[in-house]
């Protein structure tokens, strides 16, 4: 921004940024009403007449997080749907339960959020990783089954997996884009 007209971005971040210093803490007291906090400035009209746009910060955790979960829910949905026309039973891998947690995937989410301490931007990753791990799997059950040769099911996002899937793949998300590594120099 530059020092002739106010800021259109949002003033304030819902989690620490490897480029700034801003915490959780001091953020949650200047957002605004609804989803996304607006920058806080007067109503100084540019040049031309108009007021600037106030664009809500792209990264706030409020507003994604619901929308994660729709998408997860709904990958559920199709993974046990899956698994139920399937011929032979579901093979289970060590990412599932015995039973399904008592913690919603919503709830699982806000929990994650606030006490993992990863950017808006590792759940986006961790989103990706699960999207291609059950592409991955898909393609090569498809394989398996032209071949007929090889023991192979498709990996599908349940209930009874999808806490420790989620788990597994913010976590590399977070390694990948959030941790902060030196050269080997510095040893």
């Amino acid at each position: 921004p530059d020092a002739s007209g106010p800021s259109t971005k949002a003033s304030t971040q819902p989690w620490p940024s490897p480029s700034t210093g801003i915490s959780s803490d001091d953020s949650a007291s200047s957002q605004t009403e609804g989803c996304c906090p607006r920058s806080s400035h007067d109503a100084t009209e540019y040049a031309d007449g108009l007021l600037p746009r106030e664009v809500p910060d792209r990264t706030d955790i409020d507003c994604f997080l619901p929308s994660l979960s729709k998408v997860l829910d709904h990958l559920i949905v199709l993974g046990e749907e899956r698994e139920k026309t399937m011929r032979r039973k579901p093979a289970r891998s060590r990412f599932h339960s015995v039973t399904v947690p008592n913690i919603t995937v919503s709830d699982y989410l806000l929990r994650l959020s606030k006490f993992f301490h990863c950017s808006g931007e590792c759940f986006v990753i961790a989103l990706v990783y699960l999207d291609r791990a059950v592409k991955e799997s898909s393609y090569s059950a498809s394989l398996a089954d032209a071949e007929e040769e090889k023991e192979s099911s498709p990996f599908n996002i349940t209930r009874l997996n999808v806490h420790r899937l989620l788990l597994t793949a913010l976590t590399l998300a977070a390694k990948y884009y959030d941790d902060c590594y030196y050269a080997n120099k510095r040893y």
